[in-house]
């Protein structure tokens, strides 16, 4: 495995809190900002297959993960975490980076989503244009999934930038009769724009993962 030098203690020392966002109707609240370590973190897993920073720098999304699911609970469904599935993960990484983030959050997760089709790249695409090129991408799974009875979505993603692909996974599920009462990411992208903004902060939090 590469050696790039990543590590959580780096991710939580220079994170910062983004400013909240409102998508598909809901309020995002994700973890960091996505910029330096937190971006190689994440860059790292999906182009070069450097997976150990993770599971621990996910550690840094279990406070937000924690208080959506407190919130979702709190109306008196049972909150279920399904995560928007990797495009080409499974099948090309072997691994998701998404649930690996998760897993260091302590969170469990639900796979619902599916993809129904397949999709251009988003990278330098716009935000009409990557409208565009998810809209109708996401199925249901109908087999090896609980019941949307009575349940309610927290819809988490690993990076948010224009909020289209976070849209197109509420579309899917609520068109197949479930309740989206939430979501999250691990890191969003600042906004362009003045219409949301906010003066995002460092952490403050620390991490001791292994070897450093």
């Amino acid at each position: 495995m590469p050696d790039t030098g990543l590590c959580a203690a780096c991710v939580a020392t220079t994170a910062r809190l983004p400013a909240a966002r409102v998508v598909a109707g809901r309020e995002l609240r994700a973890a960091a900002v996505y910029e330096g370590a937190v971006r190689r973190v994440v860059l790292e897993a999906k182009t070069r297959g450097v997976t150990a920073p993770l599971a621990p720098a996910g550690r840094l999304w279990a406070p937000v993960l924690a208080a959506t699911v407190r919130r979702v609970a709190a109306s008196g469904t049972v909150p279920l975490v399904v995560a928007i599935p990797e495009r080409r993960g499974l099948g090309s990484r072997g691994f998701s980076v998404p649930e690996l983030l998760l897993r260091g959050a302590g969170c469990a997760v639900t796979p619902v989503l599916r993809w129904s089709r397949s999709t251009a790249d988003q990278i330098g695409l716009g935000r009409a244009q990557r409208a565009r090129n998810l809209d109708g991408a996401f199925g249901v799974r109908r087999r090896g999934v609980p019941s949307p009875e009575g349940r309610s979505v927290i819809l988490v993603d690993d990076v948010v930038t224009t909020g289209a692909t976070l849209r197109a996974g509420v579309a899917a599920l609520e068109r197949h009769g479930w309740t989206v009462g939430g979501i999250t990411a691990f890191a969003c992208a600042e906004p362009r724009g003045s219409d949301e903004s906010a003066t995002p902060r460092h952490t403050g939090m620390t991490f001791d993962p292994p070897g450093h």
